[in-house]
């Protein structure tokens, strides 16, 4: 395409320095004074400072954009304006990328209803990562939170972690709305204490696994059991939504009562 990059800067409070990123086409930045030191407790004494942060774009197809965040790709469609909790996150697993979303044609499946945000963020992200990028999103206007996050396979460590006590488990519902958990083994590793602090923060769960994948078929009854999960079995192995994408892409956007 040759259309321009796009940037689109916010400003947000907060006490932590300035970060900007850079497009070819930069628009005029607003006057930031000097930052407080980013290990300077807040105090009635200390002025808030703005946080520029910039969505840096560029168009990839009809559909969705090429950006960048902290030096992470990520694919964004921005079409859903209406329903908060929808605007969905992709994760991938540890041999994938953002690329098999884009393959298997799931991204603009789903970008022909919600939001998406299909991420490079590396499978030992832990939840502390996962809001730091979350809270960026948001203050650039990429995503609306809370959101929808689908993590399959090794991805689920980033919900799994907070559950296991890397980040407040009370602040979940800010950000995650709905989890689709794709056979993340580590699930069999956590406590129904854990699972079960999904309810209390009612936070939804889809489990989705493939009819042949047995160690994914035991993470869904696992979440079913301990999370009140939904879960749905599609034809297919461990990465089952690249062998049923379209039957993917039904069952999630269903779930959270988009129409179709």
């Amino acid at each position: 395409s040759s259309n321009p990059t796009e940037t689109v800067t916010t400003v947000v409070p907060t006490y932590f320095p300035t970060v900007a990123m850079s497009s070819s086409r930069p628009t005029p930045q607003p006057s930031v004074k000097p930052t407080a030191s980013p290990t300077s407790a807040p105090t009635d004494s200390v002025p808030l400072t703005p946080l520029v942060v910039s969505k840096q774009c560029e168009p990839y197809s009809d559909t969705f954009d090429l950006c960048t965040d902290n030096g992470v790709p990520y694919y964004h469609c921005d079409r859903n304006k209406d329903k908060l909790g929808t605007d969905i996150l992709l994760l991938h697993g540890a041999s994938f990328s953002k690329e098999n979303w884009r393959r298997k044609d799931i991204i603009d499946d789903l970008c022909q209803h919600v939001t998406v945000v299909a991420s490079d963020l590396s499978v030992w992200a832990k939840s502390d990562v996962l809001i730091s990028m979350l809270d960026r999103f948001e203050a650039a206007g990429v995503m609306r939170l809370p959101i929808t996050v689908i993590t399959p396979s090794a991805s689920g460590r980033s919900i799994l972690s907070w559950l296991q006590g890397v980040s407040s488990i009370d602040d979940m519902p800010k950000y995650v709305k709905t989890w689709v958990p794709v056979a993340p083994y580590t699930v069999l590793s956590a406590t129904d204490a854990q699972l079960s602090a999904l309810i209390e923060q009612d936070v939804r769960v889809l489990a989705i696994n493939g009819d042949r994948d047995k160690s994914g078929g035991q993470v869904s009854e696992r979440l079913g059991d301990a999370a009140d999960a939904e879960v749905v079995v599609l034809d297919g192995g461990h990465a089952v939504y690249l062998s049923s994408p379209k039957e993917f892409s039904e069952t999630v956007l269903d779930f959270l009562g988009v129409e179709q």
